[in-house]
C-alpha cells in the first residue's frame, strides 16, 4: 500500500496558490477596470473648463489661490463678472456656490497651476469608484464589489460628471466614502471610522449646501443601531465633533460675508423661495421618468426593491433607513425645486441633482439581485445577474462613447486657444471676447477679462414687471441686474461707445487689450472704436476638428448634436437681440450656428482671431 503521507505537503503547497489567486481575483478584475477608465479619462483631458457653473467653482479656487479671499469688488465697469457671482450690500461679489470645493482647488492651483485643478473631478471619479468597490465589497461580497464600480463606471451621468467641472462629483465621492467608513464602524464599533467619517460627510455641505439633506440618511442609521446598542451613544458625539470640523468654518465665513450664520449667496437671489408644491406637480414625473432612464436605468427599479426588502432583514435596517433617507428627502427636494431642469440640456440637468444618490441605488440592487439568486440554482442566480450587468452595461458604454466627444468639443477648444495665448500675450493685457470664453480665461487668471457684453442697457428688459412678487426667486439677481443696467444709462449710442471704449484704455493702463473672437464677430464690431481700423497683428487660431453630429448630451437629438453651446451665438461679442455689444455697437445679424447656446463653444467656429486693439483717447473724456 502507498504511503500517501509523503503528498500531504504537496497537497497544501498546491491549494494555497489557488485560494491566493481567487482572494486576488477580484481586486485584480478591479484594477483592470480603473486603468481603463482612467486610460479614457486622460484621452479626452482638456485643461479648461466651459460653462457658468464651472466658472462659479473653479473661478472662486483661483481667486482663493491668487489673492487669499472667496470675493471680489469690480476694477472697472467692463470687467468681465461671471453669471454666477452675486453682489453683496457691500458692493463685494461672491460665488452663489459654497467654498468647500474651492479650497482644494486653490491647493491645486497655487501647488502645480490652473491645468492641474482640472484633473480634480476626474481623480475623484476614480476614487469614487475605488470607494464603491469596498462598500459593496464590505456589504455584499468581492465580485459584488467589482459588479457595484462597473455599475457606477458605465453611468453616462457619472462619466459625464467625471469631465464637467461642478460640485456633483466631489459629492458623489465624499458620500460613498463617508457610507464605507460608517458601515466599518456599524460592523466594527471603532469610533475612528465614525469620526471620518463624520468629517467626510460634513464636508458635503460646505460643497453644495440642499446636500445637507444627506444628514437625514446618517441620522436615521444612528438612531436604529444607538438603539439596539445604547452604549455606544457617545461615539454618536465623536462622529458630530468629526462633522463640525469643515462645517465651522463655513458658518463662520457665511457670517462675515452674509451678516448671518445661517445666510448663505442664494439668500442675494431669494432661491431659498424656490421649493412649493406645484413644482412638484411639475417635475415629478420627469424626474422619476429620467431616473429610468438617463439616470441609472434598470437599477432604479431594483434599488427600490431592494431598499425595501432590507426593511424586513433586522440586521440591515439601519442600512435601509441610511439608503432610504439619503434618496427620498433629496429627490423630492429637487422636485419640488422650481428651477425647470430641461431648459439646459433635459434629463441630464436635472440627473445631475441626485447623481450622489445613485451609488445608493446600486448598493441595494445588487443586494435584491444577491437576495434573488440565493434562492435560485446556482445557474439561475448567476444567469439572472448577467442578464442584468449586461443591460446596463450595453445602455451605459454606447452612450458614453457617442456623448463624450460632443461634451468635450469646448473644452478641447478652449485649450487650445488658451495656449496660443499663452504663447503671444504678457500677462498685463486685457482681453475682451464672449462669455463663453471669458468663464474659462476668468479662471485661468492670466490676463485680465473684459465684457462688453453685459454692457447692453437693461433696465427696460430686465427690470422688475408689475405686481412680480418680490420674494420670487431671481437667479440672476435684481440688485446686479440693477448696477449692470445703470452702467452707461442716459447716453446715446455715441456716447455709451466712447465711454466703453474710454473705461476700456483707461483699465488697461500701459497694457495692451486684445480681442478674440470668430471672423464674423470681429465683422459686428463698431467701427466708431472698434472696428476693423482699430485692429491689428490678427492671428488666426484653429479650432480642433468638430465632434460628429447625432444624438446630443443626455440622448437628445439636438442641431449640431452639441453638447455645450457655441461662441458665435447669443453668448458672443455682439449681435441682434441678444446679449451683445451695447446697443447698437454690434452691427449685423445674430449669428449663432446649430448647436448654438450660451455655454461653450460651437463645433460651427472653425477658427478664432486674436487681435490688438489700438485705439487712443484723443484727450480727456
Amino acid at each position: 500500500m502507498a504511503d500517501v503521507s509523503a503528498c500531504a505537503p504537496l497537497a497544501a503547497t498546491a491549494t494555497l496558490p489557488r485560494r491566493t489567486l481567487s482572494a486576488l481575483a477580484p481586486w485584480s478584475a478591479l484594477a483592470v477596470l480603473l486603468v481603463v477608465f482612467t486610460l479614457y479619462l486622460a484621452h479626452y483631458y482638456a485643461p479648461a473648463i466651459s460653462t457658468p457653473d464651472a466658472n462659479g467653482y473653479w473661478a472662486q479656487g483661483s481667486l482663493l489661490a491668487k489673492t487669499g479671499r472667496t470675493w471680489f469688488t469690480p476694477a472697472s465697469n467692463v470687467q468681465y463678472i461671471g453669471m454666477h457671482w452675486l453682489v453683496a450690500e457691500d458692493g463685494r461679489y461672491f460665488s452663489r456656490y459654497p467654498p468647500g470645493l474651492a479650497v482644494p482647488i486653490a491647493g491645486v492651483y497655487w501647488l502645480f497651476g490652473y491645468a492641474a485643478t482640472v484633473l480634480i473631478n476626474p481623480t475623484l471619479s476614480v476614487l469614487g469608484l475605488f470607494g464603491m468597490f469596498l462598500l459593496a465589497r464590505r456589504l455584499l461580497g468581492p465580485w459584488w464589489g467589482v459588479l457595484g464600480a462597473l455599475a457606477l463606471a458605465v453611468t453616462p451621468e457619472y462619466v459625464r460628471h467625471a469631465f464637467q467641472n461642478d460640485s456633483h462629483m466631489a459629492v458623489t465621492a465624499l458620500l460613498i466614502w463617508g457610507m464605507w467608513l460608517l458601515l466599518r464602524w456599524h460592523q466594527e464599533g471603532r469610533w475612528p471610522a465614525l469620526f471620518g467619517a463624520g468629517m467626510v460627510l460634513g464636508a458635503i455641505p460646505t460643497v453644495r449646501y440642499p446636500e445637507a439633506l444627506y444628514a437625514l440618511g446618517v441620522g436615521g442609521l444612528l438612531l436604529l443601531h444607538l438603539y439596539r446598542q445604547p452604549r455606544r451613544w457617545r461615539q454618536a458625539l465623536i462622529g458630530l465633533a468629526g462633522a463640525l470640523l469643515p462645517l465651522l468654518p463655513l458658518l463662520w465665513r457665511n457670517q462675515a460675508a452674509f451678516g448671518a450664520f445661517w445666510r448663505t449667496a442664494y439668500c442675494l437671489t431669494n432661491e431659498q423661495t424656490g421649493f412649493a408644491w406645484t413644482y412638484f406637480q411639475a417635475h415629478a414625473v420627469d424626474y422619476v421618468r429620467a431616473l429610468n432612464g438617463s439616470g441609472v436605468g434598470v437599477f432604479f427599479g431594483l434599488g427600490l426593491v431592494g431598499m425595501a426588502l432590507m426593511w424586513f432583514r433586522r440586521d440591515l435596517q439601519p442600512w435601509a433607513a441610511f439608503l432610504s433617507l439619503a434618496v427620498a428627502p433629496i429627490t423630492v427636494l429637487y422636485m419640488a425645486y422650481y428651477w425647470v431642469p430641461g431648459r439646459l440640456g433635459g434629463e441630464s440637468a436635472a440627473m445631475r441633482f441626485v447623481l450622489p444618490t445613485f451609488p445608493c441605488y446600486y448598493l441595494a440592487g445588487l443586494w435584491a439581485l444577491q437576495a434573488v439568486a440565493a434562492g435560485l440554482p446556482r445557474r439561475a442566480g448567476l444567469s439572472a445577474a448577467l442578464l442584468v450587468g449586461c443591460c446596463h452595461v450595453l445602455w451605459g458604454a454606447f452612450t458614453i462613447a457617442a456623448e463624450t466627444p460632443r461634451q468635450c468639443y469646448s473644452r478641447q477648444a478652449l485649450a487650445v486657444l488658451t495656449r496660443e495665448l499663452r504663447q503671444r500675450l504678457p500677462p498685463t493685457a486685457i482681453i475682451v471676447s464672449s462669455p463663453a470664453v471669458l468663464q474659462h480665461l476668468d479662471f485661468v487668471r492670466i490676463w485680465r477679462c473684459a465684457d462688453l457684453s453685459v454692457l447692453r442697457p437693461r433696465l427696460g428688459r430686465l427690470g422688475r414687471r408689475a405686481g412680480a412678487d418680490p420674494s420670487a426667486p431671481k437667479p440672476m439677481q435684481a440688485e446686479k441686474q440693477r448696477i449692470e443696467g445703470e452702467k452707461y444709462a442716459g447716453q446715446g449710442l455715441f456716447g455709451r461707445e466712447r465711454a466703453i471704449a474710454y473705461d476700456l484704455r483707461e483699465w488697461a493702463g500701459e497694457g495692451p487689450v486684445y480681442i478674440v473672437g470668430s471672423d464674423e464677430e470681429m465683422q459686428r464690431l463698431a467701427p466708431s472704436y472698434f472696428g476693423g481700423r482699430y485692429l491689428k497683428g490678427a492671428v488666426r487660431v484653429a479650432m480642433p476638428a468638430a465632434p460628429s453630429a447625432g444624438r446630443g448630451e443626455g440622448g437628445r437629438r439636438g442641431p449640431g448634436g452639441a453638447a455645450e453651446g457655441a461662441l458665435a451665438g447669443p453668448g458672443g461679442l455682439g449681435g441682434g437681440g441678444g446679449p451683445g455689444l451695447p446697443g447698437d455697437l454690434a452691427r449685423g445679424p445674430r449669428a449663432q450656428g446649430p448647436g448654438g447656446g450660451l455655454l461653450g463653444l460651437s463645433p460651427d467656429v472653425r477658427e478664432l482671431v486674436i487681435a490688438e486693439w489700438t485705439w487712443q483717447p484723443a484727450g480727456p473724456r
